[in-house]
């Protein structure tokens, strides 16, 4: 009884697994929409912070890029695990 209940389990397991492997690997992909520009060399000559402007509003970016540097870059935010 034990038997037949794992050896089914396992099987229902095995099939899932494959059925993953099988939409990771094998299924169909949508087309690349990436500008072949940006994929070409190391992307430093790319400037992220030119934008165009798609309907006149201020972009996530733009605000970004206008932020002083002191602002980019994340500040500590307190003790961490010191127990290592």
């Amino acid at each position: 009884m034990l038997g037949r209940i794992a050896l089914k389990l396992s099987a229902v397991i095995a099939l899932i697994i494959i059925g993953a492997l099988w939409l990771a690997f094998f299924s169909a992909r949508p087309p690349l929409a990436t500008d072949p520009a940006t994929l070409a060399g190391d992307g430093s000559v790319i400037n992220y912070c030119a934008l165009p402007q798609l309907d006149g509003s201020t972009t996530y970016m733009d605000r970004i890029c206008e932020l002083p540097g002191e602002h980019k870059t994340p500040k500590p935010r307190g003790l961490r695990l010191q127990f290592f």
